[in-house]
């Protein structure tokens, strides 16, 4: 006898290990194991079993099957760029890889919430800026209407096309990757937990994990802030209107982006920082930009941070 490991994508629960297993144990000679939770059959067969033979009944269920050549099983917890680039390398080097993600959506960060959609958002700002805001002779000033809804979804557009190139792509291509979606927590040193978005619950075994699960905004303590409707830059991307009058809470990176840009948009702007601008780079940096972005039209508050806000439905008070 001999043990033949058959790495399997595409199986959403333990009735689909379940119908890979009878299909497997349905040839002659073969008695296999299915794991759902580790993207598995483990096949004990005879030494000169076809192998194809096995492949071929595992895709007869509609899911992707190729042999394990490697020991090595990592799971990864996340499905940002960095969890990619791990799971791709791994891949390359031999293992096979089970990838973790609690949300609807794969990516992570930089594609659905970070880089892509922001950067999008900035260039269609600053060019509606510049038709107002140049040095030309002969090129009329204009001060465009925007249409923020359809900003907003020629943005996700483009979200959408480079999430499938980047991501979804590569999960279709590469055998040795299976995606697990549900919530993971660690159950032992070996052993993680994942809750199922069914409710259920499986456990994963894996020789190696990578924590690749990114971050989130951080709301600031401020007295009645929870209880109102406001924006973390997620809202903000992806919002269809330009407000009249903004208050951005920080001084980093995120902050001010996003403030430049809906100042370009038209939006009245005030940015609140607790210390200075870009606090953790040269001081001549933040106050160039300081600087910028007064002329610009933009209030800068330094040093300062709002004791409470507040909303009554229509309208902010930060006081």
């Amino acid at each position: 006898m001999s043990n033949v490991n058959i790495f399997i994508k595409g199986m959403t629960c333990d009735h689909c290990a379940q119908d890979v297993q009878d299909a497997l144990n349905a040839l002659d000679g073969v008695n296999a194991t299915v794991s759902f939770a580790n993207s598995m059959a483990t096949v004990k067969t005879h030494e000169n079993t076809d192998t194809n033979r096995l492949l071929v009944a595992v895709e007869s269920k509609g899911f992707q099957a190729s042999l394990i050549t490697g020991d090595l099983h990592i799971v990864i917890v996340g499905t940002g760029s960095g969890a990619f680039a791990a799971a791709i390398k791994s891949v390359e080097q031999g293992a096979y890889v089970t990838i973790i993600e609690s949300a609807d959506i794969i990516g992570g960060t930089c594609v659905n919430t970070g880089c892509v959609p922001s950067k999008i958002s900035i260039r269609g700002a600053n060019i509606a800026y510049q038709q107002a805001h140049h040095a030309f002779d002969g090129i009329p000033f204009n001060t465009p209407v925007i249409d923020r809804k359809a900003m907003v979804a020629q943005q996700q557009a483009w979200v959408e096309k480079l999430r499938y190139a980047k991501y979804e792509s590569i999960l279709e291509s590469t055998p040795g990757i299976a995606l697990m979606r549900g919530t993971a927590r660690f159950k032992d040193s070996k052993t993680l937990i994942v809750a199922m978005h069914d409710g259920s619950e499986t456990e994963i075994t894996g020789d190696r994990y990578l924590l690749a699960v990114g971050a989130h905004p951080m709301i600031p303590a401020i007295d009645g802030l929870a209880d109102t409707p406001y924006w973390t830059s997620t809202e903000a991307l992806v919002a269809e209107s330009v407000p009249e009058h903004l208050v951005v809470l920080g001084g980093s990176v995120v902050a001010l982006e996003l403030a430049q840009a809906f100042r370009h948009l038209g939006s009245k702007v005030t940015i609140m920082a607790r210390s200075t601008l870009l606090s953790k780079e040269d001081a001549e940096i933040g106050e160039g930009l300081k600087a910028v972005f007064e002329n610009e039209g933009i209030i800068v508050e330094l040093h300062t941070v709002p004791d409470a806000i507040s909303h009554d439905g229509s309208n902010f008070t930060v006081g």
